[in-house]
């Protein structure tokens, strides 16, 4: 089992601790089992340091790993060995939990990230920006190992630009983001020009089409309305007629029965001029 990155840390020539870094780009399911195993390992290998007398070289000393993660999205996997697999309440007392120590760096403040006082500084600048703005703005810091850096945001991320930036510092001697990644300054540029335009444009557009709307809209519930209302009027008016219309007749017709002219109340059905 090989860690992506091994160091001892040494006080007047005695090892004092041992720290491995393990580099993930994406969340790993199995990463607490195998962060476990590497740190057995390194135990392992303290035990087995040994003189010809069977005496440690070094001693025991404590193995510290962290997982430095560079995703854009959140780590969703387990932190824990209770929470990588299911422990019986029976077996919890004789099954010791183990943590591993897992850092977001794409999800660190800024003023985090303006903490580092290493290179590291600009590594974690690029993740975080990436993660906030979907785009990366270089900075104008200077950098003491530049090719170490963008050999590592290569490794990472994959983007055959931080070969090209390597190949610009070698030629021309520069350290600092903003001079590597020149194309990157010049996409940011181009980018507020056109988020300016694509507002404006935007902003224009939906001013007309909601006019537009706004009028047709009136137009048709107008017509929707005068359309109901008359119909309305127009029932209500020939409705009140035909009542008293009815009742003018049938007044006549009781008139006309009691006095007994029967002649007159057959034309009273017929003639409207008599009615």
């Amino acid at each position: 089992m090989e860690r992506d990155t091994a160091k001892y840390w040494k006080k007047f020539n005695i090892r004092i601790a041992f720290f491995g870094l393990e580099n993930q780009t994406e969340p790993h399911r199995f990463m607490v089992p195998r962060v476990f195993g590497y740190d057995g390992t390194a135990y392992r290998s303290q035990l087995l340091d040994v003189d010809d007398k069977g005496n440690l070289i070094h001693g025991v000393y404590p193995v510290v790993t962290l997982v430095l993660y560079f995703g854009t999205t959140p780590w969703n996997e387990p932190t824990t060995l209770y929470e990588t697999f299911e422990v019986l309440d029976e077996l919890k007392p004789y099954v010791n939990d183990y943590k591993i120590n897992l850092f977001q760096i794409a999800f660190l403040s800024d003023e985090k990230v303006n903490m580092f006082k290493s290179d590291f500084k600009y590594v974690a600048d690029y993740f975080v920006q990436s993660q906030k703005n979907a785009y990366y703005v270089p900075t104008s810091g200077t950098i003491r190992h530049v090719h170490e850096v963008l050999q590592l945001l290569e490794a990472i991320t994959g983007d055959q630009r931080f070969e090209k930036a390597i190949n610009v510092a070698n030629t021309k001697g520069v350290n600092t983001m903003s001079e590597l990644l020149l194309d990157r300054t010049e996409e940011k540029i181009k980018r507020e020009v056109t988020e300016r335009i694509t507002q404006q444009v935007t902003q224009q557009v939906t001013q007309q089409v909601t006019q537009q709307v706004t009028q047709l809209v009136t137009q048709q519930v107008t017509q929707q309305v005068t359309q109901q209302v008359t119909q309305q009027v127009t029932q209500q008016v020939t409705q009140l007629v035909t009542e008293k219309t009815t009742k003018r007749l049938n007044k006549l017709i009781f008139i006309l029965t009691q006095n007994g002219r029967t002649d007159d109340l057959i034309r009273s059905t017929s003639d409207p001029d008599y009615q």
